[in-house]
């Protein structure tokens, strides 16, 4: 789908930039549109997409806050 494809570029193209600088991507998903029983399946292929990936780490905001913290 054009929802996906759109998912994997911005994941591929800011997974390039970060070889320079680290980069956080947050992905927002609006309960109107991706709550659609139609949709969780997209979601499931962002997921898995990001998961095959072994240079993305998934994190919680305490861990990004502490990762930046630690890095000063």
């Amino acid at each position: 789908t054009e929802i996906f494809e759109f998912f994997k570029s911005q994941i591929d193209a800011m997974r390039g930039a970060a070889r320079y600088e680290p980069l956080c991507f947050a992905f927002g998903a609006h309960a109107h549109m991706f709550g659609l029983p139609a949709y969780s399946s997209i979601v499931q292929q962002m997921i898995e997409y990001a998961l095959s990936c072994d240079d993305i780490w998934f994190a919680t905001m305490d861990e990004l806050v502490r990762y930046w913290c630690e890095a000063d």
